[in-house]
């Protein structure tokens, strides 16, 4: 009977002390296992970043190869077509042809443009570069006004992102104006006085207002850029 008392003694404090190292170990080793998976929720996030970055570069890569080639294909045909008029003259057959040339030349690089607007959105300098990304503003304004058109939400979304410039927005908005309704909106164009050799705006339309909407997407007044110009009379004022 002693002996079984003295065993069941030794046998309560061997239990005690293992109960204490588990109780003393087990906040240590939890501790352990979450800085563990916090560690690897950490990898993992980054690990995603990584991953999307990747994706991003391959995107920008692939576009920027197609933009670049449409981009030399475009300065050649300029290049050859200022040549035959220096060669052949402005109205010559030779002229003519290569123009219809680059007109198609134009219409298929149009396609690839639209497929990637279409699937990546407008792809501004931050993530081509900004001659990739001048060719493919460049692309839309040699399009057809209905395409212009199309686009006109999309490139103003961009000019107030800071992913297209304002400057090259306005210049397409307006030039389109004059021709569709014999004024331009933003003030950008200048048109010739052939009997005084002189620069004025071309006509604005709401001249009252053309500072308002130019501050609208982040142009300068239209008293500072006419005198960028040396335009003294910037709202169509001729002295008396």
């Amino acid at each position: 009977m002693k002996k079984i008392l003295i065993h069941s003694f030794y046998l309560i404090i061997f239990i005690g002390i293992l109960s204490a190292v588990f109780v003393a170990t087990v906040p240590e080793k939890s501790n352990s296992f979450n800085e563990t998976k916090m560690a690897d929720s950490a990898n993992s996030e980054q690990y995603r970043k990584d991953v999307m970055a990747e994706h991003e570069r391959g995107i920008n890569q692939k576009v920027s190869k197609e933009l670049n080639d449409i981009y030399l294909s475009l300065h050649a045909n300029l290049l050859v077509i200022e040549q035959s008029i220096i060669n052949h003259g402005a109205c010559s057959k030779e002229v003519h042809r290569l123009i219809e040339s680059k007109n198609n030349q134009d219409s298929l690089d149009l396609i690839k443009v639209e497929q990637i607007i279409n699937k990546y959105g407008w792809l501004g300098p931050e993530r081509i570069g900004a001659q990739n990304s001048y060719t493919l503003f460049t692309v839309i304004q040699n399009a057809d006004y209905d395409t212009q058109e199309k686009y006109i939400p999309l490139m103003m979304k961009a000019v107030k992102s800071g992913s297209l410039a304002p400057r090259i927005f306005a210049d397409l908005i307006d030039r389109k104006a004059l021709v569709q309704h014999g004024k331009q909106v933003f003030g950008t164009i200048f048109s010739p006085n052939f009997s005084s050799g002189q620069y004025s705006f071309a006509p604005i339309a709401d001249e009252a207002l053309v500072n308002q909407r130019r501050l609208e997407i982040g142009l300068e007044p239209i008293e500072e850029y006419a005198k960028s110009f040396n335009l003294k009379h910037p709202l169509l004022k001729k002295e008396s």
